[in-house]
């Protein structure tokens, strides 16, 4: 119940969260491998996003005291020991508003600016960014991690139009996390090493040399990570720098993008994304409203995946995928939607290198869905194609439309549907419903909503919102069905998770359950509705979970994943694991007390 494994090469090694190699509970799922490039052998190195580093005698020991003692209480936190003359790791403190003349880097001295914390730190070192705006340029040459302490909102790193705002040499190995950075005139980021971006903004920066990249440029063997990240409003018109208005990704390296949004861009070529000899994945993002002259809003080219994504509304074309001069060819496109793009859907010259599975291509403008031949992993829905092969309609799912006889697939307009990033959602009759890959399929779609089998949709998102078929047919007293929906963050170290219960009668009591697994149970003690959840059933019963409906029929909680009930206690919600939430609530029926459920709804955590 308490053990994860550390995927991959590292899977030998634990740690031990409450201070024992090989203790009963060596939970170590929030530890990510920061990078699949970053192999054993060359830095011996695991980091988790919010864990301390230490290095001694060439070998790096990782321990994260503080996360610990958040965790699990402090008596933990002391119970690892560094080896004599390893100099220890700490927070720096960075606040321009504070008392910072003297500059000590402590909370109550801090620095006056972000590059003198930077030159402070030694390897390891979090520093942390009280909300401001911050004019400077810096160089990141060590594994360091910045912290906006009071969020991207209020936390920014202007380089007033000086040349790169950040800068990730080829020895930097960086996590920068809650900061806007902005007035970049040689692209706002520039990574030669090894960078993860998470709940930031990168907007108001342009470039005109080093290929383009306004947003961010990103070259050589380095990674490049983006975990809930905005890049908007960026450019690279001129000058050599004409390609990838957000992200330029150059030979040799590896770019992840999961639960961002790239919108607003705009360049000569690749709009959106523009990859030279990289490894690209998209990931349950979206890129939206870019502008290129030619080549899409996203431009791949070597090994390259688009999953449970959604590409809208670009000029200049929607994906467009090209011959590599570096690497091989292929290009992977799953459960995604790539919608009302002018100037083409998806296009590219290269034969048998597309496969595209349970996808949505239709409402081009200008240009074709789909061209040329695509490998069909089935159950795709392509609105009209004329030169298109490898896709039959009626044949292995699949179905598509023509210039003559062209099909529409009924979807909403880009918005809010949930989740971090915006999404096109199948309206009442679309023909995507219930007509997607029932057996090999993504667990979640865009949103982190659950995708039921026997019930999966095509594209990248659910019309049932990940609320389990079937459960909660009994409407309550005001005629309807109660609703629940969640908001917030699927990323379980942020703990911002919130459930909503709505159309209740109103001024009625309700909490809600938590399962591992779904399941079936009609009217249990008499309650009018059903349960939907199996296995060990939580409880959110303290007494400040257990709430009124009020006049709206609605209640709300912040679901507490450090804390979410099992048995006789409490676990914590670990990256990776699937949870099954209901709500409870009383009801008078006829004058009679009684009870009832909501829907159900499951969702995976990251």
């Amino acid at each position: 119940q308490c053990r994860s494994t550390v995927p991959g090469s590292f899977s030998s090694f634990r740690l031990a969260w409450n201070g024992r190699l090989g203790g009963p509970c060596d939970r170590d799922a929030a530890a990510r491998i920061k990078s699949e490039r970053m192999t054993l052998a060359r830095y011996s190195r695991i980091k988790s996003e919010r864990m301390i580093l230490a290095r001694y005698s060439g070998t790096v020991l990782r321990y994260s005291a503080a996360l610990l003692r958040l965790s699990f209480g402090a008596s933990i936190g002391t119970a690892f020991t560094l080896p004599a003359g390893v100099p220890p790791v700490a927070d720096l403190y960075v606040d321009a508003g504070a008392n910072c003349g003297i500059g000590a880097g402590t909370m109550a001295q801090p620095y006056c600016t972000i590059g003198e914390a930077v030159a402070g730190a030694v390897d390891g070192d979090v520093i942390r960014i009280a909300a401001g705006s911050y004019v400077e340029n810096l160089v990141l040459d060590s594994d360091v991690t910045l912290v906006g302490t009071s969020g991207q909102a209020l936390t920014t790193i202007d380089g007033g139009m000086n040349g790169s705002v950040v800068t990730v040499t080829f020895t930097g190995d960086a996590t920068v996390d809650g900061v806007t950075i902005t007035g970049g005139s040689d692209s706002g980021i520039t990574n030669r090493g090894y960078l993860v971006l998470r709940n930031s903004t990168v907007t108001g920066n342009t470039v005109t040399t080093n290929f383009g990249g306004g947003g961010i440029y990103h070259d050589r063997a380095g990674t490049l990570t983006l975990r809930n990240v905005l890049v908007s409003g960026n450019s690279a018109l001129g000058g050599t720098g004409a390609f990838g208005g957000g992200i330029f990704a150059g030979v040799g390296g590896r770019v992840w993008i999961e639960s961002s949004t790239i919108s607003g861009n705009t360049a000569l070529r690749g709009g959106g994304t523009y990859s030279f000899g990289n490894d690209v994945t998209i990931m349950s993002s979206t890129v939206s409203g870019n502008r290129a002259n030619s080549h899409g809003a996203v431009l791949l080219d070597g090994f390259s995946e688009i999953i449970n994504s959604t590409i809208s509304g670009n000029m200049g074309g929607g994906v467009s995928f090209t011959q590599s001069l570096f690497s091989g060819n292929y290009l992977r496109i799953r459960s995604s939607t790539i919608f009302g793009n002018d100037g083409g859907g998806v296009s590219h010259g290269l034969p048998g290198a597309v496969s595209i599975a349970n996808s949505v291509v239709a409402g081009t403008i200008n240009a074709e869905d789909l061209t040329d031949f695509c490998v069909s992993n089935g159950f795709n829905f392509v609105g009209s194609s004329s030169g298109l092969t490898g896709l039959v309609d009626g044949v292995n799912g699949d179905q598509v439309g023509s210039p003559a006889a062209p099909i529409d697939p009924f979807l909403g307009p880009l918005m809010r549907n949930g989740g971090p990033t915006m999404t096109h959602q199948a309206l009442a009759g679309s023909p995507l419903i219930g007509r997607g890959n029932q057996v090999h399929l993504e667990p979640v779609d865009q949103r982190g909503a659950v995708r039921v089998a026997g019930y999966v949709d095509i594209g990248s998102t659910e019309e049932n919102n990940g609320n389990l078929p079937g459960c909660s047919s009994v409407p309550n007293s005001t005629g309807s069905i109660g609703a629940i929906a969640y908001s917030g963050s699927l990323e379980a170290v942020e703990d911002n998770f919130t459930l909503t219960m709505s159309s209740l009668p109103p001024h009625q009591f309700g909490a809600f359950l938590v399962a591992p697994r779904p399941g079936f149970l009609a009217n249990p003690a008499g309650s009018a509705g059903h349960l939907c959840l199996d296995g060990t059933i939580g409880r959110f019963f303290l007494p400040s979970q257990i709430m009124g409906s009020g006049p709206s029929g609605a209640i709300s909680l912040r679901v507490p994943l450090t804390m979410m009930p099992q048995g006789n206690g409490f676990v914590v919600a670990l990256p990776g694991e699937t949870w099954f939430f209901q709500g409870w609530h009383r009801d008078v029926i006829v004058g009679t007390p009684a009870s009832n459920f909501s829907a159900a709804i499951g969702v995976l955590l990251r």
